[in-house]
């Protein structure tokens, strides 16, 4: 037999029905024998897009890139449909996990520190996968990876996958896989520089594609620019694979390094590199939306900084809190149905004065539930000296300007108007706005004032996202009903109860974007002008943000 790989067509009728016979055989030394396991019909239109990060122009990223230095070794799916757990369990959160803790390479090619693709596969119900080991898909992967986690090799090695049904999984696997889960997972826009961007980042990106008849043939450390026939895989070849690195100068175009799951017969030791262009155009394929099935995973813990940066500023006491009281509908006394009032405060429980000398930032700010680049500023303030006399404040345009110190246990309300019912402010949304969207009040976001607790810093009005049509915000369960917010906790409350409005991510949003992932949207934003180009836009906004007293609560 030849290096290349035999391929009968018992295999080919595998690969193109993804469904598999009844006696499975486990992978063996030698065994050529290829499969796949990625069913191809996703619907990510659900999963978040990831923010803009890191390097922010092609211009700047590296030449070339290599993670496969924290791959644990090459490993082999054999006949089963389990290439998505292959892809995202044993490569991609093996990788993020070597990351986070710093793993050796010893470390990486034990099984203890090798998240376990049998476990993830046979953990996931029966309704999210094929008959017989026959595919899942990536969300339903990556929602049990996020849910539930994955135990290691050790624990559940690649053997005794039976039918691959969940009575087959283990409840003591569970007790391990809980202390191997991810934070979150999402999908990047498909673009050769974003892909850049994320491996540039330490990030592996995981892929689904749809292959021809020379990829399943492949042994050399040449570039795959194109596709063959489909005589030998069928119509349906779906797969999963993990994108490990890049080359400028590899090929004509450059080319992605990417990570397979059959052994490393296969390829240039299980590796192939793809061109730039067929891998974006071609080989990576669409999500029932038209998305590109190309996503990343963040891990649960970050590595410890070995020098760390040193804080330039000492802790000044200052704990500022977001508060809102209410969010209403202002249609029926405007007549016009974007319309809308905010009742808010700004809470100082710290032991140090908020004082205007360095300036800082409120926003009321929407953000699109599943893309967070997509967002906008309702109304700021600016907390600052310039061009005011002390203890005063003027508003123009969606823009409100204070020369006010909150002293130490103190609030906004207090400060202006000697009462603590919060301060009313109108505003109006976007009447282009359509689609799922979050409102937060942020106050200091880049942390200027060096905030102890920056925590509840964020106030979201709701768990769920609101769904907008041309600027009119409905409720949840009526869409032709105004969405209303009345909060009935007083500010007053501990810590523990005030974090209930401090997050999108609840136990049935577990992967909505976290405060953190939006205060670093929201600070890359600042470096590139983003941030900049939106305040413009707010402050050129024809209605009049007034600030008054708010009516008792």
């Amino acid at each position: 037999m030849n290096a290349s790989r035999l391929i009968t067509l018992g295999l080919t009728m595998l690969l193109a029905t993804c469904t598999f016979k009844r006696e499975l055989v486990e992978p063996a030394e030698g065994d050529n024998t290829v499969s796949t396991g990625w069913l191809g019909n996703e619907n990510l239109s659900s999963v978040p897009v990831t923010t803009n990060f890191g390097f922010s122009a092609s211009g700047n990223l590296p030449a070339s890139v290599d993670l496969s230095q924290y791959l644990p070794p090459i490993g082999d799916q054999g006949q089963y449909g389990t290439c998505v757990a292959w892809a995202t369990a044993y490569y991609a959160k093996t990788m993020i996990e070597g990351l986070a803790y710093n793993y050796t390479s010893t470390q990486l090619a034990n099984r203890s520190y090798q998240i376990s693709p049998r476990d993830l596969f046979t953990s996931l119900p029966d309704s999210k996968k094929g008959k017989k080991c026959g595919g899942t898909l990536f969300d339903d992967a990556m929602s049990l990876l996020q849910q539930r986690g994955a135990a290691t090799l050790a624990t559940v090695p690649y053997t005794n996958l039976g039918d691959c049904s969940a009575a087959t999984a283990s409840a003591s696997w569970a007790t391990e896989a809980a202390k191997h889960k991810i934070k979150s997972y999402r999908t990047i826009d498909p673009s050769i520089a974003t892909i850049k961007q994320q491996l540039a980042n330490k990030v592996p990106v995981v892929l689904g594609a749809k292959l021809s008849d020379n990829f399943m043939t492949w042994n050399s450390d040449n570039v795959l620019s194109s596709n063959t026939t489909y005589t030998r895989v069928g119509q349906h070849a779906y797969h999963a694979l993990t994108i490990v690195g890049y080359d400028d100068r590899k090929g004509a175009n450059g080319a992605f390094k990417v990570v397979n799951s059959w052994n490393t017969n296969w390829g240039s030791k299980g590796i192939i590199w793809i061109d730039y262009n067929f891998l974006l155009n071609t080989f990576a394929q669409n999500d029932g939306t038209g998305k590109k099935v190309l996503m990343v995973m963040t891990e649960n813990t970050t590595k410890p900084d070995p020098q760390p940066t040193p804080q330039p500023n000492k802790p000044t006491g200052i704990d500022l809190v977001a508060w809102v009281y209410d969010d209403f509908s202002t249609y029926t006394q405007t007549g016009n149905p974007t319309s809308r009032g905010l009742s808010m405060n700004i809470y100082n429980v710290g032991s140090g004065d908020a004082t205007p000398r360095a300036p800082w930032k409120l926003y009321y700010m929407y953000y699109n539930a599943y893309n967070a680049n997509d967002y906008g500023l309702l109304f700021y303030n600016t907390h600052t000296t310039q061009g005011l006399g002390v203890n005063k404040y003027q508003c123009v345009g969606n823009n409100c300007s204070y020369n006010i110190t909150i002293p130490a246990y103190s609030n906004l309300s207090k400060v202006l108007f000697n009462h603590n019912n919060g301060v009313q402010v109108n505003y109006n949304v976007p009447a282009a706005l359509n689609g799922s969207y979050y409102l937060v009040l942020l106050v200091d976001p880049e942390n200027a004032l060096n905030d102890t607790d920056p925590e509840d810093n964020y106030f979201y009005t709701t768990s769920d996202p609101i769904r907008f049509k041309n600027g009119y915000g409905a409720r949840k369960d009526a869409e032709n009903v105004a969405f209303s917010f009345k909060n009935l906790v007083s500010p007053m409350v501990g810590k523990t109860q005030r974090r209930q409005f401090t997050t999108a991510v609840t136990p049935t949003n577990l992967n909505a974007y976290s405060p953190e992932e939006i205060a670093d949207f929201l600070r890359q934003e600042q470096k590139n002008g983003g941030l900049s180009r939106k305040l413009a836009q707010s402050a050129q906004q024809t209605n009049l943000t007034n600030a008054r007293p708010s009516s008792p609560h």
